[in-house]
């Protein structure tokens, strides 16, 4: 199977995801699951199962948010990943603790060991997963508890090296108002900006995601109507700037199939 890199976007990823607005810092982690052609039902009835678990994971404050995505664009038949679950997370004692709290017996009552032996055998033969990757979210916007995005564009990002921290204020500072007033006239839902922390390799071909969501594909089609020349004239260096400091390096948008409140539709 070909290689391909994952994101240009920006999780989350976070509703990706995210109810990590009011947070000062929250951690995204993304699995990429591989699924067998004809697998598909399978795997989606193993992760709304699993939406059970992830929802007294939610009660229990120990994450705040969790999505099954599948990969729409680009598409290909010999892809490394088909699938992305993204969790996110509100400390890294959340995250490397994350099942501390879960009792299968109680989510599930009646449940045997057996049965619960049972349960994570079967959730691991629906997928493999390929990897996983940590994403430090440094900026999000839009995430108010009312939207609920069904596309995410995803864009991964290689900052030009030794200039991480100006890239990381263009994004914040000079991206972010500019994400504000497009998620105020309706042509983005949410937005979200965030550090690759894992796997930390200086050779990695991305270290940051952007993560532009969106309510409604019919969201994707008013792009051309927005008011570009109106945000490059009250800034500039915003556009200038992003060639200089920063490389796009991969693409993708994704339908949500599975989230915590409802399944997408």
């Amino acid at each position: 199977m070909r290689k391909r890199i994952f994101f240009s976007f920006a999780i989350i990823l976070s509703s990706m995801m995210l109810s990590a607005t009011a947070q000062n810092k929250a951690y995204l982690v993304l699995e990429y699951m591989h699924v067998k052609p004809g697998n598909d039902a399978a795997y989606i009835q193993t992760e709304t199962l699993w939406k059970k678990i992830h929802q007294q994971r939610q009660k229990d404050s120990t994450i705040l948010d969790w999505n099954v995505w599948a990969v729409t664009l680009p598409y290909d038949m010999n892809a490394e990943y088909q699938y992305v679950v993204g969790t996110v997370y509100p400390s890294m004692d959340a995250f490397l603790n994350g099942y501390a709290k879960v009792d299968l017996h109680k989510i599930f009552p009646g449940l045997s060991d057996d049965g619960v032996n049972s349960l994570l055998t079967t959730s691991a033969a629906s997928r493999d997963m390929v990897r996983s990757t940590v994403i430090e979210l440094l900026y999000n916007d839009g995430f108010n508890g009312k939207t609920t995005p069904t596309y995410v564009l995803a864009t991964a990002m290689k900052a030009t090296p030794g200039k991480e921290g100006d890239y990381e204020s263009l994004e914040t500072k000079d991206w972010g108002p500019i994400h504000k007033d497009l998620i105020k006239n309706g042509f983005e839902s949410a937005f979200s900006f965030g550090r690759l922390m894992f796997p930390a390799d200086a050779n990695s071909p991305y270290n940051y995601i952007i993560f532009r969501f969106f309510d409604k594909a019919a969201m994707m089609d008013k792009q051309d109507k927005a008011d570009w020349n109106k945000y490059n004239t009250a800034n500039p260096a915003a556009f200038t700037s992003a060639g200089t400091l920063r490389t796009e390096v991969h693409t993708e948008l994704l339908t949500k199939v599975v989230s915590l409140k409802d399944d997408a539709k």
